[in-house]
């Protein structure tokens, strides 16, 4: 399902996301997973880069585990889907692995669904905005995995949108 979104709408998103820092750590303080479901890809801003947000992520995503079922199958995409799809992404120039991208070792989830450990890959917004690169970011992976760029600025993320 895809929802499309006017620019009003993307514009009056984009407010909520641009909520103090403070506000923003305090509501994904006990769980990435409002990051990494509702997102696909994730604008942080540059303001924010001092603030220690992406290491506060990595090290959430990081006491996640099936034994306390904080993270668990991916229903609708294989562990090689999303390993390819990292992979694919990694090719775009400047990309990297932030946190994440293994599978996730010693369970008995069946190979039809997906098993990864919460994966966020970097990908320069310059290079997002090139022909093909746009669709291949934005597929959807309902699980944890999401696209950075650490430095975007309103001005930047406004010209996406328009």
């Amino acid at each position: 399902m895809h929802v499309l979104l006017s620019v009003n709408e993307l514009r009056k998103l984009f407010k909520i996301l641009q909520c103090p820092l403070a506000y923003f750590k305090w509501k994904s303080k006990h769980s990435v997973s409002l990051l990494f479901i509702c997102c696909i890809i994730c604008f942080h801003l540059q303001n924010w880069s001092s603030s220690g947000l992406l290491e506060k992520m990595k090290k959430l995503s990081e006491r996640r585990k099936l034994e306390d079922l904080t993270i668990g199958p991916v229903l609708t995409v294989t562990t090689e889907a999303m390993i390819e799809h990292m992979n694919n992404l990694l090719k775009i120039r400047g990309s990297k692995v932030l946190f994440g991208g293994e599978p996730l070792a010693n369970h008995s989830i069946p190979k039809i669904y997906g098993a990864m450990k919460p994966t966020a890959v970097f990908v320069p917004l310059e290079e997002i905005l090139k022909s093909g690169n746009f669709e291949l970011v934005t597929k959807e992976i309902f699980g944890p995995f999401q696209v950075i760029d650490p430095r975007c600025n309103y001005v930047t993320i406004m010209k996406i949108i328009q």
